[in-house]
């Protein structure tokens, strides 16, 4: 290259799929083509130029119906010798032209094969070009330079940080426009208000404070603030990069198979079972509170490394809230029962390789085993679970006393009709079916459909399905 020159590249972005092989290098009309892991295509050559800068128009390829945005950058410093060796308008031309014969192509190609939509986010690291020797706080206004949208997109992040911890507050002013909401609903005469499910409350029912109840669901906030984060895309990127971004970049695996997981796990006859094996161990102490504060926080978590832990999780939540929640004990007890269980939720799953999600990723990269699981991290799980519940049973043993008394003051409910053991028995079935193709939406969301329509042919012996709840934690899964 001479002296006066400099190295002019063009970047073609498109946002369509580009095939792999046009990953490899090959030259086309006397210009490098090269594209990169992350799908840029970029071709290059050092003509002779004296121009500063151009502007490269939208140019369409009819064959692959994508657009190509043609960005020109001019690299090195010029320095100007008073001529120029070739005509800028021609080589710019002939470079196009070369450019767009390549990449219709291999986008012609690849979208025969899928019409998936690929993005351009996140931005990979490598095209940032960081300074080299610079402080963090210097990468991140460079960053921030190179594309403002990553300012908009902390500022979304932060704002939904601050949701989080107003998500009470939300909620109490819920309460009140539902309160108001009631007042008018009483001045109203009877014969104006229906029941139509004659649960004892009118039908109609407040819009703003059911608006305020979703925004005061913790589940929901990150849900909530991608809406904004989505149309903050489209504003910078475009609808296509949304639309590859959320497509193509994020897996729905886990919150899908938490959501049918927890469904599944408590319905009535899996509940009940659970209930039944449990009450055996809780009789040994006498079946007071304590020994069925012991039995759930220490069996139910190493159900996890069988069922998983959203199910295991979803099966001690609700005998604990039968058999201990009732009861009302102190704030300090209930929160501590709610951390301890956590804890022991999130190692009872180490006692097997195929149940915990954490545990399955590294399992298969590594090649443990069931023994190998069971041997280095089951018997640590176990003995840790015990020492951690048994220390806090000893910490809090005159308030387990004093439950024991409420027991015996508390009104005795009326129990459902146990299930047939052949429904419980298909329904174990189903759980395990949907343990066992964990990894395969497809596969376990049909299992799901089939338990739907099983679940209302034995609907006398049935719970309602309740999904609200296991929608709101696969909503709050980090997956997203």
């Amino acid at each position: 290259m001479s002296s006066g020159s400099k190295e002019l590249s063009v970047t073609f972005i498109s946002r369509g799929a580009l095939s792999r092989k046009a990953a490899e290098a090959a030259w086309v009309d006397g210009f490098h083509v090269r594209v990169d892991a992350s799908r840029h295509a970029e071709l290059s050559f050092a003509p002779t130029i004296q121009a500063a800068e151009h502007q490269v128009p939208r140019h369409r390829c009819a064959k692959s119906k994508h657009w190509l945005i043609l960005r020109a950058e001019y690299l090195h410093t010029y320095v100007a010798n008073g001529s120029t060796a070739c005509s800028l308008r021609n080589r710019m031309l002939r470079f196009l032209l070369a450019g767009l014969a390549v990449l219709s192509t291999a986008i012609h190609a690849n979208a025969s094969a899928s019409g998936a939509t690929v993005s351009l986010l996140p931005t990979p690291l490598d095209h940032y070009q960081d300074p080299v020797g610079t402080g963090l706080w210097d990468v991140l206004i460079h960053r921030a330079t190179f594309d403002p949208f990553n300012v908009v997109a902390l500022a979304i992040f932060v704002c939904a940080i601050l949701h989080t911890f107003l998500t009470a507050k939300i909620r109490y002013w819920a309460h009140i426009v539902e309160e108001r909401h009631a007042a008018k609903i009483n001045d109203r005469k009877e014969a104006e208000l229906t029941d139509s499910d004659n649960d004892g409350r009118p039908d109609e029912v407040s819009f703003g404070g059911q608006v305020l109840h979703f925004f005061g669901e913790i589940e929901a906030v990150f849900g909530i603030w991608v809406i904004v984060l989505a149309g903050a895309i489209t504003w910078f990127k475009g609808w296509d990069a949304v639309v590859g971004y959320i497509s193509g970049h994020v897996s729905y695996t886990e919150p899908l198979f938490v959501v049918i997981i927890m469904a599944l796990a408590a319905t009535r006859p899996v509940l009940a079972l659970a209930e039944r094996c449990l009450r055996a161990v809780a009789g040994l102490g006498q079946g007071s509170p304590g020994a069925w504060w012991l039995t759930i926080l220490i069996i139910a978590p190493l159900l996890g490394s069988l069922i998983t832990e959203p199910a295991a999780m979803t099966i001690a939540a609700l005998l604990l809230a039968r058999q201990f929640y009732e009861l009302k004990p102190s704030p300090r007890l209930a929160y501590a029962t709610i951390g301890l269980l956590f804890v022991n939720i999130s190692v009872g799953g180490t006692l097997t390789h195929f149940a915990a999600p954490p545990v399955i990723m590294i399992a298969k990269t590594w090649n443990w085993g069931l023994l190998h699981m069971l041997t280095h991290f089951g018997l640590r799980a176990v003995v840790g679970i015990l020492v951690s519940t048994l220390l806090y049973y000893v910490i809090f043993r005159r308030e387990f006393a004093a439950l024991g008394v409420r027991v015996a003051e508390r009104k005795t409910q009326g129990g459902n009709v146990p299930a047939p053991a052949w429904i419980t028995v298909v329904q174990l079935g189903f759980l395990a079916f949907t343990v066992w193709q964990a990894h395969h939406p497809v596969m376990f969301i049909g299992g799901f459909l089939f338990f739907l329509a099983f679940s209302q042919a034995t609907a006398h012996h049935q719970s309602p399905v309740d999904l609200k709840s296991p929608i709101l934690v696969g909503f709050f899964s980090p997956d997203w």
